[in-house]
This record gives structure tokens, sequence and C-alpha cells, in this order.
């Protein structure tokens, strides 16, 4: 009965692990100090403010990352990666959500809660346990997340603030300034204390727990002394960097003004803290917390520093990228050629970053003048030395970063580039050759879409994706122009906080200056598609707060569709879009589709030219085929004006009207055709044998012979005047072409 008794608690313990931690624990077994339960390490890191951190606080406002941790939950055992603007946050963010289900749910989730910190705390634990478990570790224990995976639990990675590849990486969303004032009010402080720091905390939990902390010598820690400066300033500069590239070592001791290996061993101590500014993983040194570390040490800087930064980012965005010596076909294997990039993306990043933040958070700097003027000076400088293609696509990836720190600048440079070089965007935006190309351009637009949040600057970045959209040459890179306007100006999802009315104006004066851009985007929102959530400032407060995949607000999204709508209809119907919206005829609503029919009826067909009287032509035939062959009530009731149409533009001459059909094996007949095989290639080829019939009574020998010549399919024209050849002088005729053309005349038996 015994063993029984202790059977099952074994069993019980194996599927409550954090239960079995704890019991560990009070009987004197020994545990890795590393290895805790999740409550545990909520309490310590909410209790060490005051007033006490809760979990409303840390999520509010974050309901899309909240629900991404939900499902990732229910789901069967896999990784999810998640990032704050330090790795504490990323933990705690995950107690909240879990805090956030339901009672049972929420007891059953957290006694399968572990956290660990190191590799070996997550191979063991991984080994130990049979039943799966909730493990979160540091980003580090990445390599063994897989294996843990595969035994059947779920990993949560607390990723550090500076990783520089996103890749399926959730990036929690900044806090809203209402929800942490609220929750600071409801907590005990007063209502001027809670505006000051939901005013102050710049959008960062750990900021605010900074400033929240129960002791002193936390909220002003040691190293934020002007004695510890000379020390951290090149790593609040530099952000992040690795010892293993040349390149990035020479860049801290430009920062430093030392050799690399006195600087890094002046950074030693600082590693052992327990509120450590630094960290390294591997070869890698980084910020733990950037915008934390920027609220306690920015205020050390003067313009010598900003000298050596100045010159340090320059130094490093003007280099354009050893790869592009190479042929495209090669530039996937750089490193084997000795061609790579000097500088990590490490580094390339957190200057980068750095200048954001020194844009954004100017007021910290109370020693420097106007930090936004810097970093307007410090962008022009980089793009002013960027006039090749391959200079942009070097700097590609921090593109969007050097538009968050100076948007007007940004806007500017590329508004002027596409006026005076618009070549060099034309040859940006093309594709690779190989298998192995890059989207060269990704980097731009990803800049212009996270710009065009703004309401400030939401006209120029249209303004600009408009004129990048004219000369984009096209290719198979879905990431084009045209594409992050159709997301910006989304019904419904617009990528941008700018409100209806501002998006409307916007649109006007995109249709007045090109209306066949705005209807080749516009009219796609006739039919169903996808859309995926655009690039986004992480730094800078670009005017909102909802995310991409947020519905827009009921109010605003009737008052767009009211202004909107009637925009749309009479776009589809200008005389520059009459044949595109001929091509999306059947997706087109009954009202624009009667209009368009109208504008159709009454237009004078000379206006047209000839290339557009065919195209015109060739996409009414495929509207009838639809209709013929699929189409529902209200569609066919169309069908007489596409006659009429049909007829006015068609061509008076014989071959150019009924050519078509002469030379496509499987023409798609404006009548539609029989669902059943045998009546279908029956009734396409009594179509064939008319025409040819028509032909031969009508159009000399010569014109017949000078057409099949460049036709493609000269076989299926054969067989139709074949088939209805009859006497003595239509045989001589057939043996006049075939000895012409090649042309075989035949008729089946």
């Amino acid at each position: 009965m015994a063993r029984a008794g202790a059977d099952t608690l074994e069993l019980w313990l194996d599927s409550a692990p954090a239960v079995a931690l704890w019991l560990a624990k009070q009987i004197g077994k020994v545990v890795s100090g590393g290895i805790r339960d999740l409550e545990n390490v909520w309490e310590e890191w909410a209790l060490a403010t005051n007033p006490t951190m809760t979990t409303d606080l840390v999520i509010g406002g974050r309901a899309r990352d909240v629900e991404r941790v939900h499902k990732w939950l229910e789901d069967r055992p896999g990784v999810l990666s998640v990032q704050g603007d330090s790795p504490d946050e990323a933990a705690a963010f995950l107690y909240a959500a879990v805090a956030a289900l339901p009672e049972m749910s929420r007891v059953r989730v957290l006694s399968r809660c572990l956290v660990v910190e190191t590799i070996n705390e997550l191979r063991q634990l991984t080994q130990a346990f049979q039943n799966s478990l909730i493990i979160a570790a540091p980003g580090q224990c990445i390599e063994a997340a897989g294996a843990a995976v595969a035994k059947g639990h779920h990993i949560f990675l607390s990723m550090d603030a500076k990783l520089i590849d996103i890749g399926n990486v959730l990036r929690l969303s900044r806090p809203q300034h209402t929800i942490v004032e609220k929750n600071l009010s409801l907590n005990g402080l007063s209502q001027g204390e809670a505006q000051r720091l939901a005013r102050d905390f710049g959008r960062s939990i750990p900021v605010l727990r900074r400033h929240l902390y129960r002791s002193s010598a936390v909220s002003a820690p040691m190293w934020a002394n002007a004695d510890f400066a000379g020390a951290l300033l090149p790593v609040l500069f530099a952000g992040a960097w690795t010892d293993g590239k040349e390149g990035d070592r020479a860049v801290l001791e430009s920062l430093s003004g030392v050799d690399y290996d006195t600087f890094t061993r002046g950074l030693q101590p600082f590693l052992s803290l327990d509120d450590a500014p630094v960290r390294k993983v591997g070869n890698v040194w980084m910020l733990k917390s950037p915008l934390d570390a920027w609220f306690l040490l920015a205020r050390h800087l003067n313009n010598d520093s900003l000298k050596r930064f100045r010159q340090a980012i320059t130094a490093v965005l003007t280099k354009t990228d050893p790869k592009y010596d190479l042929p495209a076909e090669e530039r996937w294997a750089a490193a084997i050629y000795g061609k790579s990039n000097p500088y990590s993306g490490w580094l390339r990043t957190g200057l980068v970053e750095s200048l954001v933040l020194l844009a954004v958070y100017g007021n910290r700097s109370p020693n420097v003048s106007s930090t936004q003027a810097f970093a307007d000076s410090v962008v022009k400088e980089i793009f002013a030395a960027a006039q090749t293609w391959e200079a942009w696509a070097s700097i590609k990836d921090v593109t969007p970063l050097l538009a968050e720190a100076s948007p007007d600048t940004f806007i500017e440079i590329v508004q002027r580039g596409l006026t005076n070089t618009p070549r060099l965007f034309q040859e940006l935006m093309q594709d690779d050759p190989g298998v192995f190309g890059e989207c060269r351009h990704a980097g731009l637009l990803w800049a212009l879409e996270s710009v065009a949040w703004s309401p400030e600057y939401f006209a120029g970045a249209v303004s600009v994706l408009t004129g990048l959209a004219k000369i984009d040459p096209g290719g198979r890179w879905s990431n084009r122009a045209i594409d992050s306007l159709k997301e910006i100006f989304l019904p419904g999802f617009p990528q941008t906080y700018a409100s209806p009315q501002e998006r409307l104006a916007a649109f006007d004066r995109l249709v007045e200056s090109d209306p066949k851009i705005a209807w080749t985007f516009a009219g796609g929102y006739y039919s169903q598609g996808h859309f995926s959530e655009s690039y986004r400032f992480r730094w800078r407060d670009a005017g909102g707060e909802r995310r991409g995949l947020e519905r827009e607000r009921r109010e605003d999204y009737q008052d767009y569709l009211k202004g909107f709508l009637p925009k749309l209809s009479e776009l589809a119907c200008t005389r520059a879009n009459l044949i595109s919206s001929v091509n999306a005829f059947t997706r087109l609503p009954a009202d624009v589709r009667e209009r368009l029919l109208a504008e159709l009826e009454k237009i004078d067909p000379t206006s047209f030219s000839k290339g557009e009287r065919e195209q015109l032509v060739k996409e009414i035939r495929e509207a009838l085929n639809w209709i013929n062959n699929y189409g529902d009530v209200d569609r066919r009731a169309n069908v007489p004006a596409l006659n009429r149409v049909l007829a006015t533009f068609e061509p008076e001459d014989v071959l150019q009207r009924v050519g078509w059909l002469l030379s496509d094996p499987w023409p798609r007949l404006p009548e539609g055709e029989p669902k059943n095989y045998e009546e279908k290639d029956a009734a396409v080829l009594k179509a064939q044998e008319q025409a040819a019939r028509e032909v031969l009574d009508r159009v000399p020998i010569a014109t017949v012979v000078d057409y099949a010549t460049n036709i493609q399919y000269m076989g299926v024209m054969g067989h139709a005047l074949g088939k209805v050849v009859r006497d003595e002088a239509s045989s001589n005729f057939s043996i006049a072409i075939g000895a012409s053309s090649g042309l075989f005349l035949w008729e089946r038996p």
C-alpha cells in the first residue's frame, strides 16, 4: 500500500514539476540554484519595486502578444522566442500572460512552469521529467531548445534586447501611456506622480522598474556615475559588437581612445554586478537593456563624445559591402571569397539604434544642444556617400533605423534621389540573377513603411512610395512599393495611424498625380487577399498604439469607407484605368460594373490606340467567358452590354478580329463552353472553322501567309483552314501556304 502511495506521489510530482522543485528544496535535496519555478521568479521581480509591479502593468496594451503566448501554450510543444527591452521583461511577461488565463488553466500551466539560467540546467530538466514542461530559458539556450521540444516540452526563450535577426521572434509591443498611468494610480501613486512616470518612462518596462525600485542603489546604480562614464559611453554608442571582427575592435578603440584589450579589461568588473549594464554571450558584448542604459548614462554625453560617435558610425555605414565586388551568383559565398563585411551586424545595428535613442530621448543629454539636429546631419552624411545601388543595398539592414532617427531627412533624401538619380533606385529594385539573389530594396521599403505609420510623415512617405512604384521594374520579389501603398491605405487594417481624413486627402493627391498607380493597388481591394503587418518604429512614438494586424476603430473604418468607396468607383471609370478595370470586371461590385459599362458604351473607340483596343477586346472576351461559364445572375445581366462594347471595339479587319481563335490551341470563347470535354472541344473546333471560313472568303492569300508565319501555333491555323478546303482553288491555296510557311493543312477523318 505504501509503495502504491509512493508511485502515485512520483507520478503527481512528475506532472507538476514546480511542486516537485518546491518539495525537493523543503526536504533538503540538492537542486541547482538556477532552476526556479515561474511564480518565484515573478515575485522576486515584482516585489523589488514600490509600488509592486502588477501583471496588468506588464501586459497592458499588449493583447495581441498575450494571445500569441496563449496560442503557443495550447499548441503542441514548440519554441517561442520573445524579445523585450531586457531578458527579465520577457520572463515577467510570460508570467503575466499565464496569470491572465482562467483559474483552472492558470493553475495547471503554472504547475508545469520552470525557469533556468543556463543551457546545462535546460538539458537537466529535459532529461529529468517525462511529462511536458514549460521551460523559460535565456536566448543563448537556443541550441538545446530543439532537443527539449523533441522530448515534448514547451520552450520559452527570453531573447536579448540587442538581437539583430528578428526572424520569428515575438517583439513585445511597447506599453501604453494611459494604461501605465492608470495602473500606477490604482497601485497607490498620486495622480501627478503617475502622470510623470507614464510620461518619462520611455514606454519601457525596465526603465519604469528603475524609477520604482525600493533601493536607491538600484534606481541610481554605481555604474551610472560620472566616474564610470569613460568606460561605458563607448558601450552606450556601440550597443553591441563581437570580438571576432577586426572592424568592430577598431571602432571600439576609436570610441574609447585606448587599445581594444585595455578597453575590454576595463569592462570585466561590470559583468559581475547584479545589476550589470553590459553582458557578454560567447564573443558578443552587448548592453543588457539599451533604453535603461541611455536613461542613466546619456546625461554624461558631450560634444567631444558625439564627435567620436559620428566618426565611428559614418565610417561603418559608408563602407560598401565587399560582397558586391563579386558576381551576383557568388555573393552568397562572400566569406569563402574573403569578401565579408569588416563590421558585424551587431555593431552596425547597435550604432544606428544609439543614434535613434539619441534623437528620440535627447532631453536626457543636457550637455548637447540639439540631439535631433545631430541625428539629421549624421543621416545626411551617410546617404550623401550612397551614390550607387550597391551602397544603398549595403545599409539595407539599418535603413529603417536611419529613417527612424531622422524621418524628415530620410524622406527628403529619397524624394530628391527619385528626381535627380532615378536610375539608382531602378537598379536597386532589380532582381539579382540566380536562385541565391537578395531583395536589395527591402530596407528602403521597410523604412518608408515605418515612416508611414506616423501621421506627421504619412503624406511624405506616400509620395515617395508612389515615385518608387512608377519606376519599379518589377521582379519575382513580392516586396514592392505598390504593395506597400496597398497595405497603407487598406480599409479596416491601414498600416498607418493617419486619420481617415488624412488618408483620403493623400489618396486624392495620389489619384490626381497618377490615377493608374492608384488603381493598380486600390482595385485589389475589391477582391479577397492577404496582407502582412508593416514595419514600424521601435523607439520613436509614431502617434498611435494599434498593431498592424488589429482592426481600426469602427468609427474610423466607417468614415473612411464613406469617403473612399465613391473615390474608388470613380477611379475605376477614369479613362486611364478602363482597360485594367475590365480586367477586374468580374470582381467589381454591381454598381461599379454598370458605371464602367456605361462609360465604355459612350466613349469613342478611336480615342484608344491600336494596342489599347486590342487589349480591351481581349479583356472583354475573358470577362464574358468567365461570366458565361461561372457567373451568377447579377453578373450575367451585364452580358448584353459587354457584347455591345465588344462589337464596338472589335476591329473590322478579319484577321485582327478572329485571328486569336486560329492562333491558340485552347481559346476561351466569349459565349462560354460546355462542361463536358468532348462537347467543349467540339464547340472550340466549330468556332475555329467559322473563323477559318471567313478568312478564306475575305482575306488575300499573301496576307494569310504573312500572318501565319508570325504566330506560335501555326498548326492550329493549318488544321482549321484545311478543314474548310473544298474545291480545287482552295487546294492550290493550301499548297501555297504550306510551301511558304511550313504550315501543314490537313483534315481530321
